[in-house]
């Protein structure tokens, strides 16, 4: 009874092995698809987030996002971008609160916090693409072009001179991605300016609100 027993096992161990090896890819890709694409996260009422929606470039390749301003806007302020990290597991809506911190420090400066492709918010508003997994594939040089499309779209809509890039994180990267690939975008005037650093979620650093708030008009 027993080498009955041996013999099953030997014949049909390795389909027990395949089908557990299947149940953890369906689970894990589940777990992407949902969990860290952010798929189940809560939604909140747009007007929480602030601002006023944007929505720039062609069907297809459109980025979303939201515009901050103190006050009257002024021809001669920077115009001022915003990059969210890879932020897994959520859909990013702490950028916002940021350039809306932004905007309150350095008045009629616009400032825009942009949607990286594929991403959505919290308040319903999505960029076109694919979001990724956070595993380095929403770095490519489509990503790139897609956001220094929508940055160029806006800086002449807007008749901005100077440009900030400023990016948490995975957005950091991005932004000095796109100014060496793009040197035009960012550094079109003798003042152009790229920042990239990392902040909190609730807690901005108080420096980089200074070291923005100091740029020359």
């Amino acid at each position: 009874m027993e080498r009955d027993g041996t013999d099953w096992r030997r014949k049909h161990g390795w389909k027990i092995a395949l089908l557990l090896a299947a149940l953890a890819y369906f689970a894990i890709t589940g777990y992407e698809l949902v969990a860290v694409r952010g798929t189940c996260a809560p939604s909140l009422p747009a007007s929480s987030a602030g601002g006023t929606t944007v929505l720039v470039g062609a069907p297809g390749h459109r980025i979303a996002g939201r515009v901050y301003v103190s006050g009257t806007p002024s021809p001669s302020a920077p115009l001022v971008f915003v990059l969210h990290g890879d932020a897994p597991f959520v859909k990013p809506g702490y950028q916002y609160g940021f350039a809306s911190q932004i905007a309150d420090a350095v008045p009629g400066a616009r400032v825009v916090a942009l949607l990286r492709p594929g991403y959505a918010d919290p308040y319903g508003d999505k960029s076109d693409g694919d979001r990724g997994f956070s595993l380095g594939e929403n770095y490519t040089r489509g990503v790139i072009d897609q956001l220094a499309s929508a940055i160029h779209l806006l800086r002449s809509q807007w008749g901005a001179s100077r440009i900030i890039l400023v990016g948490h994180s995975g957005g950091a990267a991005l932004a000095a991605d796109i100014a060496a690939l793009d040197p035009g975008l960012v550094k079109s005037t003798p003042t152009g300016h790229s920042v990239t650093f990392d902040f909190a979620p609730v807690e901005v650093r108080s420096a980089s609100l200074r070291d923005i708030s100091q740029q020359s008009f």
